[in-house]
Protein backbone atom coordinates (compact mmCIF):
# COMPACT_ATOMS: atom_id res chain seq x y z
CA UNK A 1 0.00 0.00 0.00
CA UNK A 2 3.00 2.13 0.78
CA UNK A 3 3.10 2.12 -3.04
CA UNK A 4 -0.13 3.45 -3.58
CA UNK A 5 0.21 6.30 -1.21
CA UNK A 6 3.28 7.78 -2.21
CA UNK A 7 1.77 8.25 -5.75
CA UNK A 8 -1.43 10.05 -5.60
CA UNK A 9 -1.46 13.75 -5.68
CA UNK A 10 -2.25 15.63 -2.78
CA UNK A 11 -5.77 16.63 -3.97
CA UNK A 12 -6.21 12.81 -4.35
CA UNK A 13 -4.88 12.13 -0.70
CA UNK A 14 -7.42 14.97 0.68
CA UNK A 15 -10.24 12.95 -0.98
CA UNK A 16 -8.91 9.98 0.08
CA UNK A 17 -8.95 11.31 4.16
CA UNK A 18 -12.45 12.75 3.64
CA UNK A 19 -13.95 9.52 2.57
CA UNK A 20 -12.07 8.01 5.80
CA UNK A 21 -13.90 10.15 7.90
CA UNK A 22 -17.72 9.43 6.38
CA UNK A 23 -18.98 6.77 8.66
CA UNK A 24 -22.16 4.99 8.47
CA UNK A 25 -24.51 6.11 11.19
CA UNK A 26 -27.92 5.04 12.77
CA UNK A 27 -30.65 5.99 11.07
CA UNK A 28 -33.08 8.02 12.65
CA UNK A 29 -35.09 6.02 14.33
CA UNK A 30 -38.69 5.50 12.02
CA UNK A 31 -41.55 3.47 12.68
CA UNK A 32 -41.75 0.38 10.11
CA UNK A 33 -45.15 1.23 9.79
CA UNK A 34 -44.20 4.76 8.22
CA UNK A 35 -40.97 3.69 6.66
CA UNK A 36 -41.39 4.38 2.73
CA UNK A 37 -41.48 0.76 1.73
CA UNK A 38 -40.67 -0.99 -2.06
CA UNK A 39 -42.11 -4.36 -3.14
CA UNK A 40 -39.36 -6.10 -5.02
CA UNK A 41 -40.65 -8.59 -7.24
CA UNK A 42 -37.80 -11.95 -7.61
CA UNK A 43 -37.03 -14.99 -6.83
CA UNK A 44 -37.03 -17.47 -3.99
CA UNK A 45 -34.04 -18.50 -5.41
CA UNK A 46 -32.37 -14.65 -4.57
CA UNK A 47 -34.19 -13.91 -1.18
CA UNK A 48 -32.66 -17.40 -0.10
CA UNK A 49 -29.60 -16.40 -1.49
CA UNK A 50 -29.88 -12.95 0.72
CA UNK A 51 -31.23 -14.51 3.62
CA UNK A 52 -28.08 -16.79 3.74
CA UNK A 53 -25.93 -13.43 3.55
CA UNK A 54 -27.83 -11.87 6.39
CA UNK A 55 -27.40 -14.58 8.78
CA UNK A 56 -23.38 -14.46 7.72
CA UNK A 57 -23.12 -10.92 8.48
CA UNK A 58 -25.05 -11.02 11.51
CA UNK A 59 -27.83 -8.45 10.04
CA UNK A 60 -31.49 -8.66 8.83
CA UNK A 61 -32.07 -9.61 5.60
CA UNK A 62 -33.75 -6.03 4.57
CA UNK A 63 -30.37 -4.24 5.67
CA UNK A 64 -28.64 -6.69 3.30
CA UNK A 65 -30.66 -5.20 0.76
CA UNK A 66 -30.26 -1.44 1.81
CA UNK A 67 -25.61 -2.04 1.74
CA UNK A 68 -26.39 -3.83 -1.68
CA UNK A 69 -28.85 -0.83 -3.22
CA UNK A 70 -26.46 1.69 -1.32
CA UNK A 71 -23.05 -0.27 -3.01
CA UNK A 72 -24.30 0.50 -6.09
CA UNK A 73 -25.75 4.14 -5.53
CA UNK A 74 -22.61 4.89 -4.76
CA UNK A 75 -20.66 3.41 -7.98
CA UNK A 76 -19.86 0.32 -6.05
CA UNK A 77 -16.50 1.46 -5.25
CA UNK A 78 -15.96 0.07 -1.94
CA UNK A 79 -17.17 -3.33 -3.05
CA UNK A 80 -14.55 -2.86 -5.62
CA UNK A 81 -11.91 -1.49 -3.90
CA UNK A 82 -11.68 -4.41 -1.24
CA UNK A 83 -11.65 -7.05 -3.87
CA UNK A 84 -8.55 -5.57 -5.52
CA UNK A 85 -6.91 -5.50 -2.18
CA UNK A 86 -7.70 -8.85 -1.26
CA UNK A 87 -6.67 -10.22 -4.63
CA UNK A 88 -3.51 -7.82 -4.15
CA UNK A 89 -2.72 -9.44 -0.75
CA UNK A 90 -3.14 -13.32 -2.51
CA UNK A 91 -1.36 -13.14 -5.61
CA UNK A 92 -3.31 -12.68 -8.77
CA UNK A 93 -2.46 -16.39 -9.71
CA UNK A 94 -4.00 -17.97 -5.82
CA UNK A 95 -6.63 -15.48 -6.34
CA UNK A 96 -7.64 -16.85 -9.55
CA UNK A 97 -7.95 -19.93 -8.43
CA UNK A 98 -9.88 -19.40 -5.59
CA UNK A 99 -12.39 -17.23 -6.88
CA UNK A 100 -12.54 -20.24 -10.00
CA UNK A 101 -14.42 -22.20 -7.83
CA UNK A 102 -17.00 -19.47 -6.17
CA UNK A 103 -20.06 -20.36 -7.54
CA UNK A 104 -21.86 -17.48 -9.49
CA UNK A 105 -25.01 -16.06 -8.84
CA UNK A 106 -27.48 -16.02 -12.15
CA UNK A 107 -30.97 -14.47 -11.49
CA UNK A 108 -33.42 -16.45 -13.01
CA UNK A 109 -35.42 -15.34 -15.66
CA UNK A 110 -39.15 -15.79 -16.36
CA UNK A 111 -41.56 -14.84 -14.07
CA UNK A 112 -40.84 -13.94 -10.53
CA UNK A 113 -42.17 -16.66 -7.39
CA UNK A 114 -41.88 -14.46 -4.70
CA UNK A 115 -41.45 -10.80 -3.36
CA UNK A 116 -39.95 -8.98 -0.60
CA UNK A 117 -40.60 -5.78 1.23
CA UNK A 118 -37.75 -3.53 1.22
CA UNK A 119 -37.93 -0.70 3.83
CA UNK A 120 -36.10 2.14 2.71
CA UNK A 121 -34.17 4.64 4.39
CA UNK A 122 -35.06 8.62 3.94
CA UNK A 123 -34.47 9.37 0.66
CA UNK A 124 -33.29 6.33 -1.01
CA UNK A 125 -36.10 5.85 -3.14
CA UNK A 126 -35.44 9.31 -4.95
CA UNK A 127 -31.98 8.32 -5.79
CA UNK A 128 -32.87 4.90 -7.14
CA UNK A 129 -35.23 6.08 -9.31
CA UNK A 130 -32.61 8.58 -10.62
CA UNK A 131 -30.17 5.80 -10.79
CA UNK A 132 -32.61 3.92 -12.62
CA UNK A 133 -33.39 6.05 -15.24
CA UNK A 134 -29.78 7.24 -15.66
CA UNK A 135 -28.39 3.79 -16.12
CA UNK A 136 -30.69 2.72 -18.34
CA UNK A 137 -33.20 0.34 -16.54
CA UNK A 138 -36.71 1.64 -16.72
CA UNK A 139 -37.46 0.67 -14.24
CA UNK A 140 -36.87 0.61 -10.67
CA UNK A 141 -37.50 -3.16 -9.86
CA UNK A 142 -34.85 -3.74 -12.61
CA UNK A 143 -32.10 -1.76 -11.49
CA UNK A 144 -32.76 -3.30 -7.45
CA UNK A 145 -32.72 -6.68 -8.98
CA UNK A 146 -29.00 -5.72 -10.83
CA UNK A 147 -27.98 -4.40 -7.23
CA UNK A 148 -28.79 -7.13 -5.48
CA UNK A 149 -27.62 -9.76 -8.12
CA UNK A 150 -24.27 -7.98 -8.05
CA UNK A 151 -24.17 -8.16 -4.06
CA UNK A 152 -24.94 -11.75 -3.82
CA UNK A 153 -21.81 -12.56 -6.77
CA UNK A 154 -18.60 -10.03 -5.21
CA UNK A 155 -20.19 -11.30 -1.38
CA UNK A 156 -19.23 -15.05 -2.20
CA UNK A 157 -16.24 -13.83 -4.13
CA UNK A 158 -14.76 -11.80 -0.75
CA UNK A 159 -15.96 -14.32 1.24
CA UNK A 160 -14.09 -17.46 -0.60
CA UNK A 161 -11.32 -14.61 -0.55
CA UNK A 162 -11.20 -13.78 3.15
CA UNK A 163 -11.71 -17.64 4.20
CA UNK A 164 -8.51 -18.25 2.07
CA UNK A 165 -6.43 -15.25 3.13
CA UNK A 166 -7.33 -16.93 6.65
CA UNK A 167 -5.70 -20.49 5.59
CA UNK A 168 -2.72 -18.47 4.34
CA UNK A 169 -2.05 -16.92 7.20
CA UNK A 170 -2.54 -19.51 9.48
CA UNK A 171 -0.02 -21.44 7.86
Amino acid sequence: MSAVGNNVTQTTRNKAIEAARWLPHGADAENSRTADKFVIRGYKVLFSELDRLAVLQQRSKNSECIMAILESLRGRKQTTATSNAMRAYMGEQLSAQVLAVVPKFVMPHGKPDAKFVIRFPNEVRDLLIQASTDEGFGSMIAWTRDALEYWILVQRQQQALLAAIAVVDGE
